[in-house]
C-alpha cells in the first residue's frame, strides 16, 4: 500500500479575484471525487482533458505524486492526500494560476508522509516560489530534539507523543520566519 501524504495549503493573505479564481478552479471537479488534476481542465488551448488527468504519467510531471484527492478546501485553505510524495508541481501550479490575479498571494504549505518518512514545509510569495524545508526520518528526530527537549527520544511512546507536536511548530516557526522575510521585502517592516 502507498504512503499516505497529507498535505494542507494556507492562503495567509489573498484578494478576491484570487479567491474567484479558486471557486471557479473547483467547479472543475467532476464526480465529486475533488480529483487535484480537475483543477488543471480549463478547456483552453493546451490544457489537459480529464481523461489526461486520470492517467500516472500526467500526474506525476503535473502534480509530482501518483494521485491527489482534496478532502476539504475553501477560499482560504485546501486539506488533501497524495500518494508517496507531496503533490509539489500542483503547489507550484496553483501559485502561478493564483499569483495572476493577486501578486501579492501569500501561500503556506505543509505536508507529512504518514509513517513519518519525511516532513516539510513551502512558502509562494504570489505566482513565486519563495522558500521550502524538508526533513527525511533521521532528522525528524532533531526536530522533535529541538522543540521537545525533555523527550527521551528513545523512549517509542515518549517520543510519538511528542512527534506530531514538534513537526507542527517546527513547520510554523518556519512560516512565520519566512512571511517576515516577504513582508520586509515588500518595504513594509516587520519585527
Amino acid at each position: 500500500m502507498a504512503n499516505n501524504v497529507t498535505f494542507k495549503v494556507s492562503f495567509e493573505q489573498i484578494n478576491e479575484a484570487a479567491k474567484e479564481r479558486l471557486k471557479e478552479m473547483f467547479s472543475r471537479f467532476q464526480d465529486n471525487d475533488c480529483n487535484f488534476g480537475d483543477m488543471f481542465v480549463d478547456g483552453k488551448e493546451g490544457s489537459p482533458t480529464y481523461e489526461e488527468t486520470n492517467t500516472r504519467n500526467w500526474y506525476n510531471e503535473n502534480i509530482g505524486s501518483k494521485w491527489c484527492y482534496l478532502e476539504e478546501y475553501d477560499d482560504d485553505y485546501l486539506f488533501g492526500r497524495s500518494a508517496w510524495a507531496p503533490p509539489s508541481e500542483g503547489f507550484h501550479w496553483l501559485a502561478e494560476q493564483l499569483g495572476e490575479v493577486d501578486p501579492e498571494l501569500l501561500m503556506n504549505v505543509s505536508f507529512e508522509d504518514e509513517m513519518p518518512n519525511f516532513v516539510g514545509w513551502a512558502v509562494f510569495d504570489g505566482p513565486n516560489f519563495w522558500d521550502e524545508g524538508m526533513k527525511d526520518d533521521d532528522e525528524i528526530r532533531d526536530i522533535v530534539s529541538k522543540y521537545s527537549p525533555d523527550t527521551n527520544l528513545d523512549d517509542e511512546d515518549e517520543y510519538h507523543e511528542a512527534l506530531w507536536e514538534s513537526i507542527y511548530d517546527w513547520q510554523r516557526e518556519n512560516f512565520n520566519r519566512v512571511e517576515k522575510e516577504i513582508i520586509n521585502s515588500r518595504d513594509l517592516k516587520v519585527d
